[in-house]
């Protein structure tokens, strides 16, 4: 193990040993803090899609959708069920 890695265990213990010695909502709010203030440096963070990309992509995968086929008689039961469902409904009962 080199020391870098030694030296960031070290650090990240130190700084969960602090974090667990404040109250509940001062170490959440801190926690909080931080994650907003590292989040946008990281490079997940600038890679992830902006609104517009997934608006786009989930437009396209709209019209690209093609609705899988299914067997007659599955479909007629599958019906069949639904029809007597909304009646049991319709009369009350779950």
């Amino acid at each position: 193990m080199s020391w870098r890695h030694r030296f960031e265990a070290w650090g990240a213990g130190v700084f969960f040993a602090a974090m667990r010695a404040l109250p509940l909502d001062t170490a959440s709010a801190l926690g909080g803090a931080l994650a907003r203030a590292i989040g946008p440096c990281l490079g997940v963070s600038r890679r992830a899609m902006s609104d517009d990309d997934y608006r786009a992509f989930a437009r396209k995968a709209l019209e690209d959708y093609v609705e899988p086929t299914m067997d007659p008689g599955v479909r007629e039961a599958l019906e069949a069920y639904v029809a007597r469902r909304k009646e049991a409904i319709g009369q009350g009962e779950p």
